[in-house]
């Protein structure tokens, strides 16, 4: 497995991975039309150019999963902080890949400006229970959970909110 820079040129890759969890779970925060190839390599294009990992993860030769770092709140006063997301294809969950990701994805938010990454997992207690597993694996610590925040799929669910300082803390 090779974990590399994202491309736009992996953008209809990731539409794939992204749709199935918009489609088949409450994973994903979007309902009902994913983000489209072009949307993804405008996302790409957007977040290389602010400075903020995207990675994939290939196979011998398909995207089976990536990861990146987005802005936390687009607010100024959190420049410094970023919300991670994963997504692995679903024949690819449960091989280590998501670990390997993550360590990678944390490495790489360590040598920019980002201190705190934040992790948003919907539906910690059943469906988002591995995702949720491997952030507290990587050191994530709970910071909260709010209840009944998402509607999808014919129900309500959670989200619980997990954060992982990369850098000593200051006043």
């Amino acid at each position: 497995m090779n974990i590399r820079p994202a491309h736009v040129t992996d953008a209809a890759s990731i539409e794939s991975i992204y749709g199935h969890y918009v489609r088949h779970s409450v994973l994903a925060v979007d309902v009902d039309n994913p983000p489209t190839a072009r949307d993804w390599e405008q996302r790409l294009d957007h977040l290389a150019a602010s400075g903020y990992p995207t990675l994939v993860a290939v196979d011998d030769r398909a995207v089976v999963g990536y990861a990146l770092l987005t802005p936390w709140l687009a607010k100024p006063a959190f420049t410094h902080t970023a919300e991670n997301s994963i997504y692995l294809a679903p024949y690819a969950v449960g091989a280590g890949l998501g670990r390997q990701l993550l360590a990678r994805l944390l490495d790489d938010a360590r040598g920019c400006s980002i201190r705190e990454v934040i992790a948003l997992v919907a539906d910690g207690d059943h469906e988002g229970r591995p995702s949720r597993a491997l952030h507290l694996r990587a050191g994530f610590q709970p910071a909260g959970r709010l209840q009944r925040v998402g509607r999808k799929q014919g129900r309500f669910t959670d989200v619980d909110f997990l954060q992982l300082s990369l850098q000593p803390k200051e006043n």
